[in-house]
């Protein structure tokens, strides 16, 4: 678990740098600072399919120094420059929730969903390649309080949201982040734990260095 703590810490610091660009030049893509050849570089760096663990944070009634738990999970970064995940679980939506009842209908009637999140690249070094991610929302499925609904997770998309791949090791770390759960259309109401009125931020995890 400490390992799994030191990806959090990680992947904190170089928050900032995911979000800037080594080289600009008078080929450069407007959206990244990246000429269209780098941009071409990092996305053959990428490309595939990838296995790993979802780390989410997680209570452990067992030992409260476990703040964390992990999953399988598959993602795929393909032709459109789009990062497919495969099968994101509930689990993950389930621990963050403040209603009990609803949290026991996510758990016990929602399959695994699967969810794109747009790539744009921002970094490309000798070693390594970064990206920003946008995210769709994941829609769940459940049956609460006697009628069919629909839990909408969305995610953060203002920088938050990242990941960066060693092309030397060939090991990949995705950060996306859970902002809010709403039920249908009602956004208004954030069904995670925390104040209605403040920004909710839960980061999670796709690693490939976990084995």
């Amino acid at each position: 678990m400490r390992r799994l703590k030191m990806i959090f810490l990680g992947l904190g610091c170089i928050a900032a740098l995911c979000l800037t660009s080594c080289i600009k030049d008078d080929d450069s893509d407007s959206s990244s600072g990246l000429s269209k050849a780098e941009i071409t570089r990092c996305y053959n760096a990428v490309l595939g399919d990838y296995y790993g663990k979802l780390v989410y944070p997680a209570t452990n009634p067992e030992n409260y120094h476990d703040g964390l738990d992990t999953l399988d999970v598959q993602w795929t970064v393909n032709a459109d420059t789009t990062l497919f995940v495969k099968g994101f679980p509930a689990s993950a939506v389930v621990e963050q929730l403040r209603d009990t009842e609803l949290k026991k209908a996510l758990q016990e009637q929602s399959t695994l969903q699967n969810t794109k999140c747009q790539m744009v690249f921002t970094s490309l070094q000798n070693s390594y390649v970064q990206f920003a991610l946008g995210a769709e929302k994941i829609a769940f499925p459940i049956s609460y309080k006697d009628a069919d609904h629909t839990l909408n997770v969305y995610f953060w998309a203002d920088g938050s949201s990242f990941g960066e791949k060693d092309i030397t090791s060939g090991d990949m770390i995705v950060r996306l982040v859970m902002g809010g759960a709403y039920l249908d259309d009602d956004t208004k109401t954030n069904l995670f734990t925390g104040n209605n009125y403040d920004a909710i931020s839960v980061p999670i995890f796709l690693t490939t260095a976990l084995k």
